[in-house]
């Protein structure tokens, strides 16, 4: 016997048991999805046009609200390449460029935002103490200046002077960084 012979019912038979195993749909709804397209090729070769959700269930043996519903079906039967193209409103693109907003972040984005962060915590963390408490109490735990001011035991005048000098410090940090 011919290894062509035995291997192709072997390799076909696999391939079958994957996709059935690995089907979105299962096995009834696959049917009743078959016998929907079966009546929608009969009757549009029959008629000369597309079949109406009435004619399809009484072809089909099914309600109206059955034949719809396997209709759904096939949204989720069709696996393509994210690089197919699909109809938007600007016109044609990829189904890859459907699925990331327009709006989305690019990478040099992302990374220019993590330096950024990164350069005003160092920046932080070189302020001297009272002030660098000030910064994180006002920005990060979101303190007023009176609780600030009741917390380091100074008044609230004294807070916002340090607040001022915090900003000026930080400002002259990160422009140094970028000059």
């Amino acid at each position: 016997v011919k290894f062509a012979t035995f291997g192709y019912w072997r390799v076909k038979g696999a391939v079958m048991d994957y996709l059935r195993q690995n089907d979105s749909l299962g096995k009834s709804a696959r049917a009743r999805l078959g016998d929907i397209r079966r009546c929608v090729r009969e009757l549009s070769e029959r008629n000369g046009r597309k079949p109406t959700i009435e004619e399809l269930a009484l072809a089909a043996g099914m309600s109206e609200q059955d034949v719809l519903k396997c209709l759904s079906y096939e949204k989720w039967d069709y696996i393509g390449s994210l690089q197919d193209a699909v109809d938007d409103q600007e016109g044609e693109g990829s189904v890859l460029a459907a699925l990331i907003p327009a709006d989305a972040e690019t990478p040099l984005q992302k990374l220019q935002w993590k330096e950024r962060i990164e350069r005003l915590s160092a920046a932080v963390k070189a302020l001297p103490e009272r002030e660098k408490q000030v910064i994180v109490m006002y920005y990060y735990e979101d303190l007023y200046m009176a609780e600030m001011a009741e917390i380091l035991k100074v008044s609230e005048s004294r807070v916002s002077q340090l607040h001022t000098r915090a900003l000026y410090n930080l400002t002259r940090m990160l422009e140094g960084d970028n000059g």
